[in-house]
């Protein structure tokens, strides 16, 4: 599989593995995502205010600073301690409603370079998200305008970010393949008295 890149505030290096002074290696490594209707939404997951049809979304931007892998054995899952990250030359925009159905055309996120080695968790820190509906849509109390951009809040996702489990045993240049589910993330939406809209990301890693 061969996956496109999306160039949306950062393009894509050529890059090889390198070792430093120490001997540590480290390899290229690629994040792609997809979107999946695969995931099954839990009976009942729904937030306090309920659900909005993915037909109903045109837009759900998200933009985040880091990508960082947590190794396997590390103690702290909330803090920086112990992950390792990919750095990234800008900030990096993604609609994630845009995102293609297929596997085979799955696009470039971010790449960079990981030290070799065992990781169990990937986050994203988010800095902005934001969502556009295509229709008047109400949650709660709250009634939202089409062609309007609202401020999303993803929970934590500043702080200790936005997190999904992995299985990543990392020896060679590996692209690391991401799938995000529209429904399950819409199946629990929450609106905020100043108009504000939150929700979380569902993704999941995918494990060829």
């Amino acid at each position: 599989m061969k996956a496109q890149t999306l160039l949306i505030g950062a393009a894509a290096i050529g890059l090889t593995a390198c070792s430093d002074s120490t001997g540590t290696v480290s390899y290229p490594v690629s994040v792609t995502m997809h979107q999946s209707g695969s995931i099954v939404v839990a009976s009942g997951s729904a937030g306090v205010f309920g659900q909005v049809a993915v037909a109903n979304v045109d837009s759900l931007f998200i933009t985040f600073t880091s990508i960082s892998f947590k190794p396997v054995g590390t103690d702290d899952d909330s803090t920086d301690g112990g992950w390792q990250s990919i750095t990234l030359p800008a900030p990096v925009t993604v609609d994630l409603l845009a995102l293609p159905s297929e596997s085979d055309s799955a696009v470039v996120i971010a790449a960079g370079t990981l030290v070799e080695g065992d990781y169990e968790k990937l986050r994203f820190i988010v800095n902005a998200s934001s969502i556009f509906f295509n229709t008047t849509v109400n949650v709660g109390n709250q009634v939202f305008d089409p062609d309007t951009e609202y401020e999303v809040t993803v929970p934590s996702g500043s702080t200790s970010g936005l997190k999904t489990d992995l299985t990543l045993s990392l020896s060679d240049s590996t692209e690391v393949n991401l799938l995000f589910s529209p429904l399950a993330t819409l199946n629990d939406v929450t609106a905020t008295g100043s108009g504000k809209v939150i929700l979380k990301p569902v993704l999941r890693f995918d494990d060829p």
